[in-house]
């Protein structure tokens, strides 16, 4: 294709659309004619302006009856030769056998129109001198007959390739009916290529086949392949059947296509966080358990782990949120008790947070994160290629941890071995987040990372190709600023929960069924009275709360709590509370003496005598007197004083004196006791 020619289309491959078709391949002046698309009528186009496109990739030549150039593979390829079959397993065979005819063809075809040109006959003429000067310098093949050679002439004059490609060869007409493509197409949509169908490709291929069967289209004894159908499949309805057949849910993870590599510039400008169910069994004061979970969180510049939070149980938003705790405050304290030294303490308040919609990243709580400045983006359900930094943390962290004592992963997939029945040594929980942590900065913070190789490799930026190395680069040696960790109170306000709740002198602030006093409840009364105010709390720790008073927190603890007591939930505490109640029901006794009191304050009793008006105040008190009275006699015949003996004159030695032999008495002064 070396000129242009009626006829020849010239294709816009941006707008993948023909642009214009050439209706007169003569130059004048220059120009060609051609026809726009878009325009009602020709116009002339300078040919070098066609040409500057052409090179530039902004137009192709199309031309009818021209088929695209032949894709030769890379036979050195092992895999390319692997896929192959075996008709095309030859190390360049068919390529080689394709190549050598075009350029015989085409010496052919040179050498003939230079004979006539030169010696002004016809091809018929010249057929016979080429025909024994080839044979004569070619004695390895055979020239070929004088029909071919008039195909051969006919295709370079029409500017055709002289030897069509091996990949447009083969029948020109369908194996099979129109009608029986239109039957596959259509039972594939309704069985086979529903959303979780339980069709099999060689059911369908029975189906279509007795089906075409019944409809005339197909013999009785007529084979319909598999592969047949499948390929019907593929070219008309769907390119990947198997998509398909996915669930809706599953569809976009396991199908979607990773056009992009995601680049991060700085430091803890993107952090993603997940939680992955660790494949263990570990041990605990009640028993085995293996429903161990892991929070953890890494930075996307340098693939350093950042935060973890592990524990028993499923994680929830206080889980999740103690996992950003750590990744925006030091964890020197971690390092410390798990004996991390010379470790890189990276933290600081994150740029983007990027999260799924696990119930340990949900919550009214992850919403105030934007108050620190923390974007946060979440990932749709069933979407792990929108954190692939994290998803292939979790994937080594498992592969690496999988030779401990108690791990259920076997053959590459979790839950597969029984560690209890086959008697490993059970770590416990502290046990398993030593490992985990010691494979964070150890193991997975000196590792190659291909993606960092290829930085080095076409950027080559000189910041290390393993986590640890990125650090002390960025960071140490071109001296990047990490972010600040937020102030303590300001993280407090995020984390906490917020209520109003009114100041009472006696009960101190009350919530949820709990009262909270201590020693700042004088200052507050003073401060604010019996007013309503401002209360924080952590839902997870219902031994304190914080009352806001200006910029600062004061703290006030529960006085149902003591110095040893756990810090248990709000919700936990009030449910031992609720399953202590329904374990200790009223007893029958008290229920009948409830009883006995409803039926008494029942019963109507009689109103005659008695007075219509309350009594005053002196009847109140003559009863009152009475009634002394009455208590005093019951008293004395309730605790009776004993008999007194009789007393007689043979026992006594006192003589009786009568009052009349009595002397008068003497008046005296009672204050001086002088006779007066």
């Amino acid at each position: 294709m070396k000129t242009l020619d009626l006829g020849d289309e010239l294709f816009d491959p941006k707008a993948k659309c023909v642009a214009m078709e050439v209706t007169s391949s003569k130059q004048t002046l220059g120009r060609v004619r051609v026809l726009e698309v878009n325009a009602e009528a020709e116009r002339w186009i300078p040919y070098e302006e066609i040409r500057a496109q052409i090179e530039k990739g902004e137009l192709e030549v199309r031309r009818k009856g021209n088929p695209t150039l032949a894709v030769f593979f890379d036979r050195k390829d092992p895999t390319t030769c692997k896929r192959k079959v075996p008709r095309q397993s030859l190390p360049g065979s068919t390529e080689d056998s394709y190549l050598s005819s075009v350029a015989r063809a085409t010496r052919i075809v040179r050498a003939l129109n230079e004979y006539c040109k030169r010696h002004k006959v016809s091809a018929y003429a010249a057929y016979a001198e080429v025909r024994k000067q080839f044979e004569t310098e070619c004695t390895d093949w055979q020239f070929p007959s004088l029909a071919t050679v008039y195909r051969l002439l006919e295709r370079d004059k029409c500017h055709a390739p002289l030897v069509m490609p091996n990949h447009l060869k083969g029948n020109r007409t369908e194996r099979h009916s129109q009608e029986l493509v239109e039957l596959i197409c259509a039972l594939a949509e309704a069985t086979f290529l529903k959303e979780g169908s339980q069709w099999t490709l060689n059911a369908l291929t029975d189906k279509s086949r007795r089906t075409a069967i019944a409809n005339g289209l197909l013999g009785a004894t007529a084979p319909l392949s598999k592969k047949f159908v499948r390929k019907i499949i593929e070219t008309r309805l769907h390119a990947m059947p198997e998509v398909a057949r996915y669930l809706s849910k599953d569809r976009a993870a396991k199908a979607s296509v990773a056009s992009h590599r995601i680049r991060i510039e700085g430091i803890l400008q993107r952090v993603e966080q997940d939680a992955v169910h660790l494949p263990f069994v570990v041990k605990t004061p009640d028993g085995p358990c293996s429903d161990v979970w892991l929070v953890h969180a890494i930075d996307c510049a340098t693939s350093n782990v950042v935060g973890w939070h592990l524990k028993v149980g499923a994680p929830n938003e206080s889980d999740g949120l103690r996992c950003i705790e750590s990744i925006m405050f030091s964890k020197r304290t971690s390092f410390a008790y798990f004996g991390i030294e010379d470790s890189h303490d990276l933290y600081g308040v994150p740029a983007l947070l990027v999260l799924d919609n696990g119930a340990e990243a949900r919550g009214e709580r992850y919403r105030r994160l934007a108050q620190l400045a923390v974007d946060i983006e979440y990932c749709k359900a069933r979407n792990p290629q929108k954190k692939p930094f994290i998803e292939r943390l979790n994937r080594s962290l498992k592969e690496a941890l999988q030779l401990l004592p108690g791990c259920t992963r076997m053959d590459g997939k979790d839950g597969k071995r029984d560690p209890v029945a086959l008697g490993d040594d059970l770590m416990d929980l502290k046990e398993l987040e030593r490992w985990v942590v010691h494979w964070y900065f150890d193991k997975w913070a000196d590792t190659v990372l291909d993606r960092f190789v290829d930085e080095e490799v076409f950027e080559n930026r000189d910041l290390g190709v393993t986590p640890r190395q990125r650090y002390e680069n960025i960071v140490e040696r071109l001296g990047y600023p990490l972010p600040l960790p937020p102030n303590r109170d300001d993280w407090i306000r995020i984390k906490y929960h917020a209520v109003s709740r009114k100041l009472n002198l006696s009960t101190g602030i009350t919530h949820l069924n709990y009262q909270f006093k201590g020693d700042n409840l004088q200052r507050l009364i003073e401060r604010f009275g019996t007013k309503r105010v401002d209360v924080l709390y952590d839902p997870e720790d219902f031994r304190r709360v914080y009352v806001v008073d200006g910029g600062e927190l004061v703290e006030l603890t529960n006085q149902s709590a003591g110095e040893c007591t756990p810090a248990y939930s709000f919700e936990y505490a009030n449910e031992n509370k609720a399953a202590i109640k329904e374990q200790n029901l009223e007893s029958a006794r008290s229920a009948a003496f409830t009883e006995d009191v409803y039926k008494r304050s029942m019963q109507k009793g009689t109103t005659a005598g008695c007075p219509k008006k309350a009594p005053g105040r002196t009847a109140k008190k003559e009863v009152v007197d009475k009634a002394r009275q009455r208590e005093a006699i019951e008293r004395a015949a309730g605790h009776p004083l004993p008999p007194s003996k009789p007393k007689t004159t043979a026992s006594s030695d006192l003589v009786p004196i009568r009052l009349d032999d009595v002397d008068e008495l003497l008046p005296r002064d009672r204050k001086t006791g002088a006779l007066l």
